[in-house]
């Protein structure tokens, strides 16, 4: 994966830029129940993985040739160090340029937002990596390291990319997973006129901004327990009672676009990932 898929690479050489380590020490506590995990994970910057490559070193040829992708699948153990990688650098980037993270308690609605954005952040690097996954195998490890695994839109991210740039398509695929996190099914009218905030490309044509619509839609496709239950613990998880329907009820995308620094925030994020992206797809 990290020499095939340029997406995941960048993700891990993030991390280790920011003082993460990856390591493979059992951690009974994140094997056992991973959101309950998180908030240690970032605070102590190392992210467990499960070995699931060394299994394969005393086999021999004839065996390792036995072995068909179908097999992998429901038997070789899962690891999820993209998505917290992902997390690791947009945790990283969000102290940087947005300050300490808000208290939970003191503001419940600034708390929620800075969670949603890092997790939106997360999901957007899962849903970019797709595009390496050019043959069978690649997407049978994909995944098996990855939560989101939307191959059908390789074409169209890789147009997307080709025509708008990655300071476009990342922010605007940021932003539609944030809307979604936020429990909406669409980006309303009212929110789209502000959408150009965030992106570099500004004078967007209408076939540009039917590509993007397109794309945004596939972030809407998050399962809905993910979209409710990981959230809602992980706000339980810091004395929020508030139920998270009834949290979700207020113009997050105007707080958003309210504080500069946000916009600055997702352009960065966005940045991280430029070089290796138009190298690879432009």
């Amino acid at each position: 994966m990290i020499t095939h898929n340029f997406v995941y690479r960048r993700v891990r050489e993030e991390a280790i830029e920011a003082g993460y380590r990856f390591s493979a020490d059992p951690d009974t506590a994140y094997y056992a129940f991973p959101l309950l995990q998180l908030g240690r994970l970032l605070q102590d910057k190392v992210l467990p993985y499960t070995d699931n490559v060394s299994v394969f070193d005393k086999l021999r040829p004839e065996q390792l040739s036995a072995i068909s992708t179908d097999d992998l699948e429901g038997n070789l153990k899962r690891n999820f160090i993209f998505h917290e990688g992902a997390h690791a650098v947009a945790r990283d980037l969000s102290l940087k340029v947005l300050g300490p993270l808000p208290s939970a308690k003191k503001s419940e609605k600034e708390f929620l937002l800075r969670l949603l954005l890092e997790e939106s952040c997360a999901n957007t690097c899962e849903f970019l990596g797709v595009m390496s996954a050019e043959d069978k195998t690649h997407r049978a490890f994909y995944e098996i390291n990855s939560y989101i695994c939307h191959f059908e839109q390789r074409g169209f991210l890789k147009k997307a990319f080709q025509e708008m740039g990655p300071l476009t398509v990342i922010p605007f695929l940021v932003i539609s997973y944030l809307h979604a996190n936020f429990l909406r099914e669409r980006i309303e009218d009212q929110d789209a006129k502000k959408v150009p905030l965030f992106l570099d490309k500004k004078d967007l044509t209408a076939e540009n901004l039917k590509g993007l619509r397109s794309l945004g839609k596939t972030a809407f496709q998050l399962s809905e327990r993910f979209r409710h239950q990981t959230t809602g613990l992980q706000l339980r998880l810091e004395g929020i009672s508030t139920p998270l329907e009834k949290l979700t009820r207020f113009d997050f995308f105007e707080m958003l676009a309210r504080n500069q620094k946000n916009a600055e925030f997702i352009f960065e994020f966005a940045n991280r990932f430029r070089g290796p992206l138009e190298q690879k797809i432009c």
